[in-house]
């Protein structure tokens, strides 16, 4: 029907925010790399089927090892500084049937203009307590 989806990690830091798009390519091998190291452990392929859900894991500890000056020049990035940021939302969604989902979602209002987003890996309030560490009275 046309519909895209994008996915981002957003990386936090004193001076920053990284929003780093993950490609299809990036996602696929970190799901081979996660399904490897469960057949390194020695678990079944039910448990290696099982690890492939661990496959954000694997894009963290990639992009902990990765100087955040290199993150931020990764071809599709956005960068946002810290002091362009005029507030942030974060805000639960609760499903109001057995068919409809539970999700959260962010809003970064900014000098350059507003980004919303779905978050996938975390509730509103734990990622409220991230930004508010670095970004403490614009995080409502």
């Amino acid at each position: 029907m046309g519909l895209t989806v994008k996915s981002f990690n957003m990386i936090l830091t004193p001076q920053r925010l990284i929003l780093l798009p993950i490609t299809k390519e990036e996602m696929n091998e970190a799901v081979k790399t996660a399904r490897e190291r469960a057949r390194a452990a020695g678990k079944g392929l039910f448990g290696q089927w099982g690890a492939q859900m661990a496959w954000m894991q694997v894009l963290y500890e990639r992009y902990r090892a990765t100087p955040v000056e290199d993150l931020a020049r990764t071809p599709g990035s956005t960068v946002i500084w810290n002091q362009e940021v005029r507030s942030i939302h974060l805000k639960d969604i609760r499903g109001t049937s057995k068919e409809s989902r539970s999700y959260s979602t962010i809003s970064i209002e900014t000098s350059r203009g507003t980004f919303k987003f779905e978050l996938l890996t975390m509730r509103a309030g734990e990622a409220r307590k991230s930004l508010q560490q670095t970004l403490s009275e614009k995080v409502r």
